[in-house]
């Protein structure tokens, strides 16, 4: 059948502010926002919240001092309320989850397990790499985040109050986003809040194997070497996740979500993260 209209009318509006009030004033039927400004915005037609692949965690310097030990590394992942974490700075727009792929990917999904905070846990293992919540071996850590993007500054400050009730004190450092990509290139910071958006296939490259986003992992660590040996078929996805788990050589802290918003009167959307016009032919 052919669709039910007969011209569509696209109209420039540059951000999210205008594309908010365009769809509010009847201007437009239809926008898509990725959310990459920073920030959630309320809007007074119908919505959707459209899952893409845009990871946001927690970077961790594994060269530096106790973050060599995967057992601080996975301390700090077990001190983490993920969920509180995108429901302050994501407005609940995005999947709380510690895992290497989106957990909704339907290759991994069933291998996906919860993963709740659990400060007795980080304790103890705190306690195994000799690092103490009180006295002179107290943790003390600077986590780094660019201020182009609000939301960062929620996450940091989130991350900050949550890893200080299981001991650690963390110094947060906000930084203009050059500053930011250079004190990561030179290695000079022992945390960051970092995002990338994986690829379809979601590959872990970027973070894995020395690419884009691999500041402060070592390319020679149990993950990355794990995950060389599930692209060559050696090791399964479930095998590879549990490894990755181990060496937490970066720790997940949610998958950002898109949003899909729309005049109510329109009907049978079906937007993608990667094509926000999916079955735009059916649209009615």
């Amino acid at each position: 059948d052919p669709p039910p209209y007969k011209s569509i009318l696209l109209q420039h509006l540059p951000n999210t502010a205008s594309r908010r009030h365009g769809l509010a004033g009847g201007d437009i039927t239809y926008y898509f926002d990725d959310l990459s400004e920073g920030d959630a915005p309320q809007t007074s037609g119908a919505s959707r919240t459209v899952e893409m692949n845009a990871l946001v965690f927690m970077g961790v310097n594994g060269h530096s001092g106790k973050l060599k030990d995967a057992a601080v590394r996975r301390a700090l992942s077990a001190l983490l309320d993920r969920t509180v974490i995108t429901r302050t700075a994501y407005a609940g727009r995005g999947v709380a989850s510690a895992s290497p792929f989106h957990p909704h990917w339907k290759t991994v999904a069933k291998f996906v397990t919860d993963s709740p905070r659990d400060v007795g846990g980080a304790v103890s293992l705190l306690d195994e790499a000799q690092v103490t919540s009180d006295g002179g071996s107290r943790l003390e850590l600077e986590l780094i985040y660019s201020t182009k993007r609000s939301d960062r500054a929620v996450v940091a400050e989130q991350i900050r109050t949550q890893l200080d009730e299981g001991g650690i004190a963390v110094t947060l450092t906000p930084l203009s986003e050059k500053e930011y990509r250079d004190r990561l290139r030179r290695g000079k910071y022992d945390l960051y809040v970092g995002e990338i958006r994986l690829t379809a296939d979601h590959s872990l490259r970027p973070l894995l194997r020395g690419g884009s986003a691999s500041y402060g992992i070592s390319a020679s660590g149990a993950a990355a070497t794990a995950y060389r040996q599930y692209l060559s078929g050696d090791k399964t996805a479930e095998e590879f996740m549990t490894a990755f788990a181990a060496d937490m050589p970066y720790i997940p802290l949610c998958w950002r979500s898109g949003l899909a918003a729309y005049d109510r009167r329109l009907t049978a959307l079906t937007p993608t993260g990667y094509d926000p016009y999916a079955g735009f032919a059916g649209w009615k």
